[in-house]
């Protein structure tokens, strides 16, 4: 088994295993184990099998074909991509360790993220209908029916930073040369106390 030393001078400098790899998976179902599938997902499609889950995750199974319980996963002549917070890395790559052999593994962070927008640009630009950004799952309302779940959303979920969408919408733009649609999000939007700076700066183009 092979498990890459996370030396900042070593990750900067060898990405290539992750374009070898004849499979990458994603590990952690979260805000950014998801970003870290879309992107790999959008550079090697062919390749990116989709995200794999201990047995904690079983209830995300249901909605989404692309998470997979690691048990069931075939991870040989694989590099995997940790995504999640850094306090469980040592527990996962150990969970790993036991269970599997035979492949590689990064930490999703700055460094690799950078690397992969690089790689995104590399991509033709894309036209779209729909776009739509999500400004947090905070809603006045408590409908039963809910498509987005706003009832019953995590605290953390309740609000995304002005300053983190800006970022996202930032990184985004350059990769459409068409969006017919900006479509903004909640939860209830109009519960959002930055909505009118956000239209403001969609409005503004500033990216």
């Amino acid at each position: 088994m092979y498990i890459k030393k996370y030396i900042l001078e070593e990750v900067r400098k060898d990405f290539e295993s992750i374009e070898m790899a004849k499979r990458l998976w994603i590990y952690g179902y979260s805000n950014l184990g998801r970003n870290a599938f879309n992107k790999l997902h959008s550079i090697w499609p062919e390749k990116t099998q989709g995200i794999i889950v201990t047995e904690n995750g079983k209830r995300s199974l249901r909605s989404n074909k692309s998470i997979i319980e690691i048990e069931k996963a075939d991870i040989s002549n694989s590099v995997i991509v940790i995504a999640t917070n850094p306090l469980f890395h040592s527990d996962i790559i150990h969970m790993l360790k036991e269970k599997h052999e035979n492949y590689s593994v990064y930490i999703y962070d700055e460094v690799l993220d950078d690397w992969l927008n690089d790689k995104l640009k590399q991509i033709p630009l894309l036209e779209t209908k729909f776009l739509s950004v999500c400004v947090g799952q905070a809603c006045n309302y408590k409908c039963k029916d809910c498509a987005n779940f706003a009832p019953f959303a995590k605290r953390e979920n309740l609000r995304y930073e002005i300053d983190a969408i800006k970022k996202d919408l930032k990184n985004i733009m350059p990769y459409f040369s068409i969006i017919d649609t900006l479509h903004i999000q909640g939860g209830e939007p109009f519960v959002y106390s930055d909505l009118s700076m956000l239209i403001e700066y969609i409005g503004g183009g500033v990216w």
